[in-house]
């Protein structure tokens, strides 16, 4: 694969950076666009989204693009549960659709969460995909009760997890998941550019003097008609593209200290 990385780190001591794409799978436009950044710039790995209209397509078509990359952004907002509504009746509003955001998310029974975002993985497994690693979509794992389900489903499938908050590492593998030891969260909106992209890592490796491995929360992606209809997140998609994939950006980041590595660091 061109514009490949330097897989895992080159000692036991490397402090690595994994820079993950999430919402793949949401249209074709942010599909192309993070396959392009995985393939031209520094991205490592993505998340599938499999709860939009058209997503299963959309994976079995990007997917082989960019094999060993693709986990899971699992949802309990946007979207249509997987599950049939009338058997997760607390994931699902009266029109038979999640929550728009984690804010509205209601009272959740973890059963029928469990049971959702198992069958969201095993989309991918029916697909052809063996999932890398999950996070979910809004971070709503951040929530007390959701994360002990985000737990339960890491720890069924063995695959490792996103730590969204400052303590969340620890308590992730107080519950054998797996994760980087800090996320970086704040490449979001306002200034998308590769200095500011630059900053937000150069902080967090200043703040967190003894961590050895980084995330990275990006989304890339190409504005289609799609996309208006679905997300507001729409031009920033095609400037975080254009920072991720510029050239020299990967050599700045070597000069972090930080190595470029996927969620294979975590075997």
């Amino acid at each position: 694969m061109s514009g490949g990385y330097e897989h895992a780190a080159t000692s036991s001591r490397a402090r690595m950076l994994i820079v993950n794409a999430d919402d793949f799978g949401l249209t074709d436009g942010v599909c192309d666009g993070i396959v392009r950044s995985i393939r031209d710039g520094i991205v490592t790995s993505t998340s599938a989204m499999v709860c939009r209209e058209g997503a299963r397509e959309r994976l079995r078509l990007w997917g082989p693009m960019i094999p060993g990359r693709i986990g899971v952004h699992l949802q309990l907002t946007t979207g249509t549960p997987v599950l049939p509504a009338a058997q997760v009746p607390s994931l699902a509003g009266p029109g038979g659709e999640f929550a728009r955001s984690r804010a509205e998310v209601g009272r959740v029974i973890a059963g029928e969460l469990f049971l959702e975002w198992r069958a969201q993985v095993n989309v991918l497994f029916e697909l052809g995909i063996e999932p890398t690693h999950i996070d979910t979509h809004h971070h709503v794992h951040a929530r007390h009760d959701i994360f002990d389900v985000f737990c339960e489903v890491a720890a069924h499938f063995g695959l490792p997890g996103r730590p969204v908050t400052r303590d969340m590492a620890g308590r992730l593998r107080g519950a054998d998941v797996r994760c980087a030891d800090v996320a970086l969260l704040d490449w979001f909106g306002g200034e998308l550019s590769e200095k500011s992209l630059l900053g937000v890592v150069n902080k967090g490796v200043e703040r967190h003097p003894g961590a050895r491995c980084f995330e990275l929360m990006c989304h890339p992606g190409f504005r289609d008609p799609p996309l208006e209809k679905v997300s507001r997140y729409i031009g920033e998609r095609e400037i975080e593209l254009g920072a991720l994939t510029a050239p020299g950006l990967r050599d700045a980041i070597t000069q972090t200290g930080l190595h470029l590595s996927s969620h294979s660091v975590f075997g």
